[in-house]
């Protein structure tokens, strides 16, 4: 998900709050959803720049092939 995406439902989110529209306990149910997708996102983008590595290599094994 780009992060103007997440950008926008934070605002989004925000003006919800502001404007009184939901329960401010379901806008931080939300706002937690919003930070748990960022976390993913980021975590899923570090394992895709590392590759893939065998699990010796992982583990910092020496190869046992």
């Amino acid at each position: 998900m780009p992060s103007s995406q997440l950008k926008r439902a934070e605002r989004a989110i925000q003006t919800i709050r502001d404007h009184a529209e939901i329960r401010p306990e379901t806008a931080d149910a939300l706002q937690e959803i919003v930070d748990v997708i960022r976390i993913i996102e980021s975590r899923l983008s570090a394992l895709e720049g590392k590759g893939h590595l065998r699990p010796s290599a992982e583990m910092d094994l020496p190869n046992r092939r």
